[in-house]
């Protein structure tokens, strides 16, 4: 149970890393989307939903 409470606290925090390393390799400004990827996982979050429902 704490191993799936820690992967889901991570899941977030390393999907905003990937966003925003690949928006800064392709000269992209990162803060909008990371602002919409935070707005987006308070929101799956707040549900309780996976983060497979994501919407891509």
């Amino acid at each position: 149970y704490i191993l799936m409470g820690l992967t889901s606290q991570l899941i977030p925090a390393l999907v905003c890393l990937l966003v925003c390393t690949s928006h800064f390799v392709h000269g992209h400004k990162c803060d909008i989307t990371l602002e919409e990827i935070i707005k987006t996982l308070n929101i799956l979050t707040s549900r309780k939903n996976s983060c497979l429902e994501l919407p891509v």
